[in-house]
């Protein structure tokens, strides 16, 4: 934490910004709760960690939006706003703002929900919606509240309920009442789907869930030669083309190929995912330390799974420090070794705060004690990677994390869709 707060206006931005932490070993969740305010919590603790205020371009005088000045006020205090115009007015630092008044911390909670939906096996379930619309409407944020409700009940209305949760329940109806202003049928039929679906405890509703299927294992061979990493970055592909897994070291599998001399890299489409975004998309073996392409491969998709199949050089002994990656431009510049080791120790740390809940839908066959060794394991392999990228600081935050920093379980992990 900084000694004394401040405001600082960067000129190049026209941003006015205050620190007050540094985020740990899983990153920050990021919030607009109004145009021009940016919220960053830390994912492991749910404190903010920065406040970024867009005042204008470098000529502008601070000028607030009429939503924007009224959250300063009210979550910051009454001379909030204009002590940001002052900041950004004068281009020098001022005096700090307090600190944030979040009560029932439900800003906080929704961009930890949002950031764990990103990453989720289920991010298109519309219990998501369902769930950011109550956490919205706890924040304030009631135009992001009607709209995540909005979908939630248009989703909603066309899926069968023939028996559910009572968080399932209460959530569904919460989002038909406040939809029923913009879409009054799809709240009708929610309504009439809970009223008619058996409520079951969480243990009878997932025994009633069809067996969920196991993840495709690709093809059986031996693993790819030693020194050759692999990850796949979500944020490297297009939005909805491939499905992260449980752990970091699932996304991606990768084995010897069919033909001497390749390796076949294995991912999973998302539901619903776009076969011309996916064909267009590339697996490719990179240097990150010469930032080269040394080779890459399309993907063919002829079953439950993409397989990209990516030629070796000749000699696979200078292999040491290569990495497979999977991008969805093949022009794509190619990343240094340390980004990649921060990447990965973030996704990590994600995959470790998910199997710290528990979310028993995703995989209903694994005990509470196989969840502690998931999280523990992604907890280590973050540290790991954060002291090879050279902050020891995050490594060791990621050594000390335990079952007790896991945010809230979210309805969409806990049913299983």
């Amino acid at each position: 934490m900084t000694a004394e707060p401040r405001l600082t206006y960067i000129e190049a931005t026209g941003q006015v910004v205050q620190d007050y932490l540094t985020t740990g070993a899983a990153g920050g969740a990021w919030l607009r709760p109004a145009p021009d305010i940016e919220l960053i919590f830390d994912r492991v603790t749910g404190r903010l960690c920065r406040l970024t205020v867009f005042a204008g371009t470098p000529a502008a005088d601070g000028t607030l939006t009429q939503r924007g000045a009224a959250f300063l006020a009210g979550h910051f205090g009454n001379d909030a706003p204009e002590r940001v115009r002052r900041a950004a007015s004068r281009r020098r630092p001022g005096a700090g703002l307090g600190p944030l008044a979040d009560p029932g911390g439900a800003l906080s909670a929704l961009a930890r929900l949002r950031a764990g939906r990103a990453t989720s096996p289920v991010s298109s379930s519309p219990w998501w919606d369902a769930q950011e619309a109550r956490l919205a409407l706890e924040a304030g944020m009631d135009r992001a509240a009607r709209a995540a409700a909005v979908r939630a009940a248009r989703s909603l209305a066309q899926v069968e309920l023939p028996a559910i949760t009572d968080r399932q329940a209460a959530a569904a109806l919460a989002a038909a009442d406040l939809a029923r202003p913009d879409d009054a049928a799809a709240a009708r039929r929610v309504r009439a789907r809970v009223e008619a679906a058996a409520e079951l405890s969480v243990d009878e509703y997932l025994r009633s869930r069809p067996a969920a299927a196991a993840r495709p294992a690709g093809r059986a061979g031996d693993p790819a030669p030693d020194g050759i990493s692999a990850a796949l970055d979500l944020t490297m592909v297009p939005a909805g083309t491939f499905l992260p897994a449980l752990t970091a070291g699932d996304d991606l599998l990768v084995r010897a190929g069919a033909r001497p001399g390749t390796v076949a890299v294995t991912a999973r489409p998302a539901a619903g995912a776009d076969r011309n975004v996916l064909r267009r998309c590339r697996a490719r073996l990179v240097l990150p330390a010469e930032r080269r392409v040394l080779s890459q491969g399309a993907f063919s998709w002829a079953g439950p799974v993409a397989v990209a199949e990516l030629s070796l050089p000749p000699r696979t002994d200078g292999l040491r420090g290569a990495w497979i990656e999977v991008v969805g431009d093949e022009h794509r510049p190619v990343r240094s070794a340390r980004m990649r080791l921060i990447k990965r120790a973030l996704r990590a740390a994600d995959a470790a705060l998910r199997a710290a809940r528990q979310p028993r839908g995703l995989a209903p066959h694994l005990t509470s004690g196989q969840w502690a060794e998931l999280a523990a394991a992604g907890w280590r392999q973050s540290a790991d990677d954060w002291r090879d990228a050279g902050d020891a600081d995050r490594a060791r935050l990621a050594g000390q994390a335990g079952p007790e920093t896991a945010p809230q379980q979210s309805i969409a992990e806990e049913a299983g869709w």
